[in-house]
């Protein structure tokens, strides 16, 4: 085995024991839900899949090649989440060897003067620095965010691949294909690669210094790329607004306020690269923005003192002027100047931006090591960093291992976010559902959750928390017989008032209308529950919580084989839930259908039992 490969098994090694714990995670009630547990459609390979994968726009995101891995994930591990975790790691994996590669190749055109194990160490920093980083940790253990590890892999690759081209004496024309190609399998997997072409054109002023002797070759070789990413990004835009995704107008989000949030995120993700510590899943968008405020008006001139210093050491120390020019334009794309959803920065969104940070960092400690007054504490400082970064990076992936844990580590780094109350109440509703709790127990969590949603709604007015409060009192409504009756009669007044609330402001999504149609039955306003859930399958037709609502509505009017045909199309839906299947071996049980109970319950167990796989 050679240094270099053993480097490179090192590299690996390290990757899997940063981010070990995520191997036992589950899907995460993060989008998780929404995009793997509820949406059958990816599942497979079929002719009826794919077709769906290239042209769905679901959740807003463009990403046919991250869809088509996780039908192959689905395809391999059925709904077992530690398989997809598996993928994401390895991918990520690959993502890290092949930045090592392209480490080596441009410490080698920068810094000719290096000896291969000089190149090969410093190489090695780079990608553990960017690979075993704490930022990292929301893109590879969040499934959701296969993308961001895929079209890193993509955009890595095709970084080398235009070096090769870039660099060749012959076959030009077939590396320069291959870089093309890559390319697009990056817009792919993610459209965030749009500024490519530009970090493209940065390497060329430096080290490869083209830009100087062919300026018009240089421009003009990036023009089919610059087309591809355009066209990609009108591809983003038009799908994020197509779904009805949370993507704000300059008339909720102007310029100005783009422009503080830009440079915010800017000035976020570098110190949060120096110094990660308080990550988290969310970090919300204030409201109302208020961009001359003292953290908009310091980051904005974070922002023009850094480009003027960056600037004038251009000349001399070009690695830094090219390196902070490509983390700009890296992180322009997700930086605030596309305004889409509840986020005001997120750690995910250097997965790109940091690359060039990582690579400044190694360089520096190559430079200081090439100095034999400084090479002990050169050494000690990138062992101690690594180190450093290895058990951050465990630690922070802990959070990410189940969707309690992940929410009660956002609450905790900031009990005022909205988005974190909500989450955690949705997780002490479930807590409560255990039945081998005692009954003031299940009330004690239910009545935390009504606290978390009204802290939500306190700091952000938004429908979705008066559902939730709604919701969480009809979960109560049955622990306590004395007021049932008035429990839902409160939670049913609740959501009507978030009905009229939403009907001013979001619109009313799907699911607060079988929330509360859902309240509505248990109060027998049979009529009125039809009418909301009739609303929701103009839009939704198979939607699986409106169809067995209504099969309970048919059961309560004595119309058995109508509410046992709405549960076998829900099972037809999702084949896979084990949920759905006992649901409908209950139904039959209850009728007193015992064989074609004792079917359904072996159609859940079966299903139990590829979910664990």
């Amino acid at each position: 085995m050679t240094k270099r490969t053993g480097l490179v098994c090192a590299l690996v090694a390290l990757v899997v024991v940063g981010f070990w714990p995520a191997l036992g995670a589950e899907f995460l009630g993060w989008d998780d839900d929404r995009n793997f547990l509820l949406n059958v459609h990816y599942r497979g390979l079929a002719l009826e899949n794919l077709q769906w994968m290239f042209t769905t726009f679901h959740m807003g995101p463009y990403q046919p090649l991250a869809w088509l891995t996780l039908g192959i994930d689905h395809a391999l591990w059925g709904m077992d989440a530690r398989g997809y975790h598996a993928t994401n790691i390895m991918l990520h994996a690959v993502a890290v060897v092949l930045f090592f590669v392209l480490a080596r190749r441009l410490f080698v055109i920068a810094r000719p003067s290096w000896s291969n194990t000089g190149s090969d160490a410093c190489a090695f920093v780079a990608a553990l620095v960017f690979g075993v980083h704490p930022l990292r940790v929301e893109s590879v253990a969040w499934i959701t965010e296969r993308r961001d590890v895929l079209s890193g892999l993509f955009f890595v690759a095709t970084v080398i691949a235009w070096i090769g081209y870039a660099t060749a004496n012959e076959r030009r024309g077939l590396k320069y294909g291959t870089a093309l190609v890559l390319f697009v399998c990056a817009l792919l997997s993610k459209a965030s690669v749009v500024t490519l072409p530009f970090v493209l054109f940065a390497l060329d002023c430096w080290p490869l210094s083209r830009w100087k002797t062919m300026k018009r070759r240089v421009l003009l070789e990036k023009l089919p790329f610059l087309a591809l990413s355009i066209t990609f990004a009108v591809i983003a835009v038009v799908g994020q607004r197509a779904t009805g995704t949370a993507m704000r107008g300059l008339e909720d989000h102007d310029l100005v306020d783009r422009a503080a949030q830009a440079s915010y995120a800017v000035l976020f993700q570098t110190w949060k690269t120096l110094w990660p510590s308080g990550l988290s899943p969310i970090y919300d968008m204030p409201s109302p923005f208020e961009p001359f405020t003292v953290r908009f008006i310091a980051s904005a001139l974070f922002v023009v003192v850094t480009c003027f210093v960056a600037w004038w050491m251009r000349t001399r120390w070009p690695a830094i002027s090219v390196g902070w020019f490509a983390f700009l334009v890296l992180l322009a794309p997700v930086s605030g100047i596309v305004a889409v959803g509840p986020q005001l920065v997120a750690d995910r969104y250097t997965y790109l931006a940091c690359m060039p940070f990582a690579l400044m960092l190694a360089g520096a400690l190559g430079l200081a090591w090439q100095r034999r007054a400084s090479r002990i504490i050169a050494t000690a400082a990138a062992v101690l960093v690594s180190a450093a970064l290895v058990g951050a990076t465990h630690l922070q992936t802990k959070h990410w291992r189940t969707s309690t844990t992940l929410w009660e580590r956002a609450y905790a780094v900031d009990p005022r976010s909205a988005v974190a109350c909500d989450h955690l109440g949705v997780m002490r509703v479930m807590q409560s559902q255990d039945p081998s709790l005692d009954t003031a127990t299940r009330i004690r969590l239910l009545d935390e959750a009504i606290m978390l949603y009204t802290r939500a709604y306190e700091n952000a007015p938004h429908p979705n928390h008066v559902f939730n409060i709604g919701g969480a009192v009809s979960q109560r409504a049955p622990l306590d017989p004395a007021t049932r009756i008035q429990e839902f009669e409160l939670a049913a007044e609740t959501m009507q008032m978030g009905i009229e609330f939403a009907e001013r402001t979001t619109g009313v999504d799907p699911r607060w209308r079988v929330m509360y149609a859902s309240v509505l039955i248990e109060l027998k306003r049979y009529a009125d529950a039809e009418a909301h859930l009739d609303l929701v399958q103009k839009v939704q037709p198979d939607n699986i919580a409106a169809l067995q609502w209504r099969a309970r509505i048919a059961l309560e009017q004595g119309r058995t084989e109508e509410a046992l045909a709405l549960l076998k199309r829900t099972v037809a839906i999702d084949a896979e839930s084990a949920a759905l299947w006992s649901v409908l071996a209950n139904t039959y049980r209850a009728l007193g259908r015992d064989t074609e109970a004792d079917e359904a319950e072996v159609r859940a167990a079966r299903a139990r039992a590829a979910a664990g796989r």
